[in-house]
């Protein structure tokens, strides 16, 4: 049987246990019956432990049990036993600390050793949760002590999707069962968090990592709409024939999505099994732009697939085929390349004109509508399918677009 509880003693006197660890409380992993013959001994002295040479001794039957000391981030002391520990035997840690008393805590073992990874029990937010409290801290519980040297090289981060950032990474708490983020400064209302697992890095005492967990979001929108993103439109669009094998397939949503992953779409065609994507998203947010990374098979008809992808309100999209279309025998030959365009400095004139050399479609306007000042400002394609316009709210107004 594998226990698990972490015993709270407070330097002076009895602690009562709080919602969030008391910082100034001794902390002795483990405790109580059962205790796997690979455990580790896990110390949060109150202060000072790299300061002190061997302050925690481990016995049984009055005899010192020989092993080394670890000391990580001036915070936690780990001993380690140099032999496993017996089967079903009592032992006592004794913790000593300077101008106190010594602080004692004991433990039986069980049979057998610990080689169950630890579980992520409990987040709070909980995913998808809406209207976070805008200070609350982000936690996650897990079923046992981490290990704080395996934690820290590789910590799970906090990432604002909409905004494509990351945030910053979590800390273990005084309470070693519990990951922490408290955030410096309140979160922005109306974002979107992830919490996102890096790899399999987490470790309980004895050695054993915990298999990767997936990343789970959650939001500050005040009321969040959880009907999900819906696909306002394509290009190509579905069932469209004559696809040049070398296009750029664009996805317009209704409402904001994070930034996907290359692998959050599949494309793939009774010939070529899996083409290789690179996805992208536009200043808007709403349109994801999927680039294969080699020229289509001609004459093939492809399926283009959801694998995984939340909308800016944490809710999940569901998986499965999103557009089909066939290919032609060739790519498209003529390049795509701007023919006119506003002058840098354009005093007194609301109107602004781009040309390119081959047609523009109508469903990537959206998606130039944000001005680097903040501004959004429509675009429109005029009759001749390869000139764009924009009229300016405020001429005279210095705008700024990082490019077409």
């Amino acid at each position: 049987m594998k226990t698990l509880p972490v015993i709270l003693l407070a330097i002076l006197g009895a602690a009562t246990a709080q919602p969030q660890s008391n910082p100034s409380a001794l902390q002795i992993y483990p405790s109580g019956e059962g205790v796997p013959l690979n455990s580790k001994i896990l110390v949060q002295p109150a202060c000072c432990t790299y300061s002190l040479n061997a302050p925690v001794t481990l016995t049984t039957s009055g005899q010192s049990v020989d092993g080394a000391f670890e000391y990580i981030e001036y915070r936690w002391l780990i001993f380690t036993p140099a032999q496993p520990l017996r089967s079903n035997t009592a032992y006592t840690v004794t913790v000593r600390m300077p101008d106190r008393a010594p602080t004692t805590s004991t433990f039986t073992t069980g049979a057998t050793s610990d080689t169950t990874p630890p579980r992520l029990l409990s987040s709070s937010p909980a995913n998808g949760e809406s209207s976070l409290a805008l200070g609350q801290p982000v936690l996650l519980r897990f079923s046992e002590p981490l290990h704080p040297k395996q934690f820290t090289a590789n910590p799970p981060r906090l990432l604002d999707l909409v905004g494509g950032f990351p945030i910053g990474a979590f800390s273990l708490d005084n309470d070693p069962r519990v990951l922490r983020f408290s955030p410096r400064d309140l979160f922005a209302p109306g974002r979107l968090l992830t919490v996102q697992f890096l790899s399999a890095f987490l470790e309980d005492l004895n050695g054993n990592r915990l298999n990767a967990l997936p990343s789970f979001s959650f939001n500050t929108y005040p009321t969040a709409p959880k009907d999900g993103a819906r696909l306002a439109g394509s290009v190509p669009q579905e069932a469209e024939t004559g696809v040049p094998t070398n296009p750029a397939i664009v996805l317009a949503f209704d409402r904001p999505v994070p930034t996907p992953s290359n692998d959050s779409f599949t494309l793939a065609s009774d010939g070529e099994p899996n083409v290789a994507l690179k996805a992208e998203i536009s200043r808007n947010q709403n349109t994801v732009i999927l680039r294969p990374q080699t020229l289509l098979r001609g004459n093939q008809r492809y399926t283009l697939s959801l694998q995984a992808l939340s909308d800016a309100y944490g809710v999940a999209l569901a998986p499965g085929p999103v557009l089909t279309f066939s290919t032609a025998a060739l790519p498209q030959s003529l390049p795509f390349s701007q023919l006119a365009a506003p002058l840098q400095t354009m005093p007194h004139t609301g109107t602004l004109r781009w040309s390119f050399s081959r047609a523009v479609h109508p469903l990537l306007l959206p998606a130039l509508a944000h001005s680097r000042t903040g501004l959004e400002i429509p675009f429109r394609l005029l009759e001749d399918g390869v000139t764009i316009q924009a009229s300016l709210p405020e001429p005279g107004v210095l705008h700024q677009w990082p490019g077409l």
